[in-house]
């Protein structure tokens, strides 16, 4: 069990901290162009890029930290779900990989790791493509969220609805904000047309936070509600308060389906046996009174 654990902590420091290394790694690349055919170092000016030291770091330390960190990470816990895939229910393989795919459908348990990619492909698109026109960047990130938002609609990873229109909501925000950010650079809307934007993008991320925050709460009640049931179930009987915590989890609707048909098949039985009980009785005392 020790060595289940020390797998866990490892798979989790490594995906919470993989957003921050990454962005950090790629700052090695994020260049200025600010004109004579130089280029600048965005995070210290007086460095000229792809020239000296920061030639010799770019492709000593920062290439090879793309390739191991940036790829390599997310590759290896593929890699293991993969090898593991036929025993995602084992207490090992769950307690070792589960913060991976717990929440996922069975047929998507791979999911959290394309999550990853296509967060590391947003970061390096933002850096490669620093040189290029706002504009032309802004529409490749929207073209690329809007790729996605397809894929995740097609496949439905996340055994929750809720869960599934989330991951959606959170795509489709920033692509509202990165589409409508281009005008902001045209210089020809009015002063009126950039308030009504910038209203929009706030109401659109704001929305998103309430919907988040919503689903959170729910949530965490039903964790309490499983974990608590005598104290969070003080308004429904025990057993409607078991029946409602149990449909909420996944694969088991089709078994509650099965047992209340089973239920009102064995109740039609014991009515069909006493009318028959009744109508039996009913012949002897007619016969009797005959």
């Amino acid at each position: 069990q020790s060595y289940n654990y020390f797998i866990t902590t490892i798979t989790v420091v490594l995906f919470v901290t993989y957003p921050v290394m990454i962005r950090r790694i790629l700052t090695i690349f994020s260049c200025h162009d600010l004109g004579e055919g130089k280029s600048y170092l965005r995070a210290d000016y007086s460095i000229v890029c792809w020239e000296g030291d920061h030639q010799t770091w770019a492709f000593s330390f920062g290439l090879p930290a793309i390739i191991m960190w940036g790829l390599g990470i997310p590759t290896v816990g593929l890699c293991a779900l993969l090898k593991n895939r036929h025993n995602l229910q084992d207490l090992d393989t769950r307690i070792r990989y589960g913060f991976l795919y717990n929440g996922y459908r069975s047929a998507s348990f791979y999911w959290e790791l394309i999550i990853v990619y296509r967060k590391f492909i947003i970061a390096a698109l933002a850096v490669s493509l620093s040189h290029w026109d706002s504009h032309i960047q802004a529409m490749i990130a929207t073209g690329f969220i809007i790729f996605s938002i397809f894929v995740h609609q097609d496949q439905q990873p996340f055994t929750r609805r809720e869960f599934n229109r989330l991951e959606t909501l959170a795509m489709f925000v920033p692509g509202i904000t990165i589409y409508f950010g281009i005008f902001f650079n045209t210089g020809t809307l009015t002063s009126s047309w950039r308030l009504a934007l910038f209203v929009l993008i706030l109401l659109a991320n704001f929305t998103f936070l309430i919907i988040w925050s919503i689903l959170a709460i729910h949530t965490i009640r039903l964790l309490l509600k499983r974990k608590f049931p005598a104290t969070m179930g003080k308004l429904t009987t025990r057993g409607a308060t078991v029946l409602i915590e149990r449909r909420e989890e996944p694969g088991l609707e089709r078994q509650f389906s099965r047992e209340l048909s089973l239920h009102r098949s064995f109740s039609g039985d014991r009515r069909t046996g006493k009318d028959v009980r009744s109508r039996s009785r009913t012949s002897s005392l007619k016969k009797v009174i005959g």
